[in-house]
């Protein structure tokens, strides 16, 4: 990995590979948010999106992407942790396949759309702005009307913090913002925010060097921006009752974990066991020997310190789901698992590892981790880090497991 810091704020990642035949390039920029800013930069990024001066329409960007021989280009805005992050993806095949150097195109073509985006005369044109706040308002109807995203929705709502920056915009806040709102938003994201540059890919590192910075003329910022965990004063529930056949049911328990390092490693191992496996408990248990449920599982989100129940049910089971849920909870923090679970588990994920850095997105994704997350581990470390994790260990990471925060869509949701 070649790194080069070119400006203070702004940083230049060069992952040289010759194990695939796609070139990634990839403009990230990142900064500490706030709640109320999710709406304004979720609706900029379909606007950021969906031209710039230079492509000022829906043809001139396919063409252009035609051009670099069907490049894919996506603008997304998503809050990690307690951070806002905006990242401009451009994915073509190696120059080598096509037998014409396209990487002077792939760093213009995203240079253009994050520098240069469809503004004129202080705005967006106003017919821009109102396709994509009609296509927000559509993507939020379809996000809410379906009950499994709305209990998330709602989770996240009652344990809030940065949890619930990560939710769609409501049509109240979506309303509210005005065009101006959205090019200030970009002018401030373009001032402020940290900047990182990754390239993955069979490139000269001078070369592709020489580019970023030819492209990228930013100029020095400062941003400490680093990952805090967020944990609610108190348990909160929220509900939303549905006529509906099902009940969906999301629960969120603080972890006492963050990121991918310390115990971390134990801990994901220990919800493969929990509830993220075939073979974990919440499935055999619950749903195949009690039959409470139609599904149920469990993620660890990593950089929030959280573990998420989430699960679908009769509504006539909603109690007993709740109480069978606390039973393996409490079996998991009493050691009521065998050493093969834990083997079973590891071998699961060792696996899942492993086989996931045959994608070049994922091997980006490690890239950007490491550079910008201080709870991080490569993944040869964490690797090692899931090879000696034993029974005890397991047992001690499940330790300060507590629910903050339940929702519950559908029938029987009034008796919550």
């Amino acid at each position: 990995m070649f790194r080069d810091h070119p400006s203070e704020g702004v940083h230049i990642h060069i992952h040289k590979s010759d194990k695939f035949r796609t070139v990634i390039l990839q403009v990230a920029l990142i900064w500490p948010g706030e709640k109320r800013e999710s709406a304004v930069y979720f609706l900029l990024s379909s606007l950021l999106s969906d031209s710039c001066l230079k492509y000022p329409g829906k043809l001139e960007v396919s063409r252009r992407l035609d051009e670099l021989y069907g490049a894919s280009l996506q603008i997304r805005f998503r809050p990690v942790g307690n951070a806002n992050r905006m990242s401009f993806s451009i994915s073509a095949c190696e120059s080598s396949c096509v037998g014409e150097d396209i990487l002077p195109g792939m760093f213009e073509t995203v240079s253009e759309f994050l520098m240069r985006p469809r503004i004129e005369n202080g705005k967006f044109p106003d017919s821009v702005f109102a396709e994509c706040r009609k296509q927000a308002e559509l993507t939020l109807m379809m996000a809410y009307d379906e009950p499994g995203a709305k209990a998330d929705y709602l989770a996240a709502e009652a344990y809030g913090g940065h949890l619930a920056r990560r939710n769609f915009p409501s049509q109240e806040e979506l309303d509210q913002i005005t065009n101006e709102d959205t090019v200030r938003a970009w002018e401030w994201m373009m001032e402020h925010a940290r900047i990182d540059i990754n390239i993955l890919g069979n490139v000269d590192e001078d070369y592709v060097r020489t580019l970023a910075k030819k492209s990228f003329p930013f100029h020095e910022r400062r941003c400490e921006c680093r990952v805090e965990k967020h944990s609610p004063g108190s348990y909160a529930c929220m509900k939303e009752v549905r006529d509906i056949p099902q009940t969906h049911v999301v629960l969120v328990y603080d972890t006492g974990h963050l990121g991918l390092a310390g115990m971390s490693p134990s801990f994901v191992i220990a919800n493969g066991i929990f509830g993220s496996l075939p073979t974990s408990m919440l499935f055999q248990n619950i749903r195949e020997k009690q039959g409470l449920c139609y599904s149920i599982d469990s993620s660890f989100l990593s950089m929030d310190g959280i573990l998420k129940v989430t699960c679908a049910i009769s509504p006539d089971h909603l109690e007993a789901l709740l109480k069978s849920v606390q039973d393996q909870i409490d079996a998991m923090k009493n050691g009521a698992f065998s050493e093969e679970d834990v083997e079973i588990s590891k071998c699961m994920y060792i696996s899942n590892l492993i086989s996931s850095y045959d994608s070049p997105g994922a091997v980006l994704s490690e890239d950007y981790r490491l550079s910008v997350c201080q709870y991080s581990l490569p993944r040869e470390k964490l690797l090692e880090e899931f090879e000696r994790v034993g029974k005890e260990d397991v047992v001690r990471s499940f330790q300060n497991v507590v629910l903050r925060a339940a929702a519950i869509v559908g029938p029987g949701g009034e008796n919550a």
